[in-house]
Formats: C-alpha cells, sequence, structure tokens
C-alpha cells in the first residue's frame, strides 16, 4: 500500500564483470488519489530511487557509484479548530482556516574504490555528498477571504564526507 516499485538489475556490459542495481518507488497512495480510486485526506506524496554501478578493473581495482534520493510532501486544507492543533499556532480562532503544507527532500552520491597492493593490503577511498531539506508552511484564511502565509520553516543540510584508508593485515592472528 505504501509504494509501488520497480527494480531492475544486470551486467554494464555482456561479458563484462560490472554490474548495475536500480530503483524507483512512488506513492501508492497517490497514484490512487489521482486516479480517484480512494480519497485519503492530506494527500501524501513520496517518491525516491537508488542506483549503484561496480565497476571492477584489471589493474585500477574496483570502484562502485552509488546514489539515493527522495521526495515528500504532505499537505491538508480546511483545518478548523476541531481538527488539531498544527505546527507554528498555538491557538486557532473559530472563523480561520488553516493550511499545512510540509515538503522534504534529500540525495547521497558517492564514489568508492579499492585497490589491493597484495592479498593481504589494500587501500580503501570513499568520497560522497549528502544533501537534504525539509519545508514547513502554514497558511490561514477567514472565510471567503486571501490566504496569508504565518508559519515558514526552510531548513538545509549539505555535508561532504571523504575516507582514506589503508588495510596490512600482519598475519593470521594480527
Amino acid at each position: 500500500l505504501l509504494g509501488t516499485d520497480l527494480t531492475v538489475e544486470g551486467p554494464l556490459q555482456k561479458g563484462g564483470k560490472g554490474s548495475y542495481l536500480a530503483n524507483y518507488r512512488y506513492s501508492t497512495v497517490a497514484a490512487f488519489n489521482a486516479l480517484q480510486l480512494m480519497e485519503v485526506e492530506g494527500d501524501p506524496v513520496f517518491q525516491d530511487a537508488a542506483f549503484k554501478l561496480l565497476m571492477p578493473t584489471e589493474k585500477a581495482g574496483i570502484f562502485s557509484l552509488y546514489g539515493l534520493g527522495g521526495w515528500s510532501r504532505f499537505g491538508l486544507e480546511g483545518i478548523s479548530p476541531e481538527d488539531w492543533d498544527i505546527p507554528g499556532n498555538n491557538e486557532m480562532v473559530e472563523e480561520v482556516f488553516q493550511a499545512y503544507d510540509k515538503t522534504s527532500f534529500l540525495a547521497n552520491v558517492g564514489l568508492n574504490h579499492s585497490y589491493s597492493f597484495s592479498s593481504n593490503r589494500f587501500l580503501e577511498t570513499q568520497l560522497g555528498i549528502t544533501t537534504d531539506a525539509v519545508k514547513d508552511n502554514v497558511f490561514e484564511t477567514l472565510e471567503h477571504e486571501t490566504r496569508n502565509q504565518t508559519f515558514k520553516s526552510d531548513l538545509r543540510n549539505t555535508a561532504y564526507r571523504g575516507k582514506l584508508a589503508y588495510h596490512h593485515k600482519l598475519n593470521a592472528k594480527n
């Protein structure tokens, strides 16, 4: 019920050692709402995708590229004091109706590399970037009047990461 999913995987080229994996998922509830097969209050919508490419080489080691991304939205219209209290507002006035809109996204991409010098020594390198955000908006309307924004929040975060590790197995015990 949560999501409809499509996944594909296989070799990058016929007879090659590289491979790929990709996945996409879409909100089943949003699709049913759009097709008018069912109606869910709030209209939750989301989608996400992920992939990984594995690319071994003869002399340069093993490379892999990966990514993950997602987006979601949830909104409510015509909220009255009997319904509930929403973020950014401690009290609601009876004649005022509120609308709530929340969106968020995530994106993550990275590259890994592993190189073996021998059976007991290898070098591992990783580079990646992650970014995400959450936006909240609250609107108020009196019956038959203009919609006014009463609350806004926009949080964003981006992180860059890197790792370089040399591994050396001294013997069977260490």
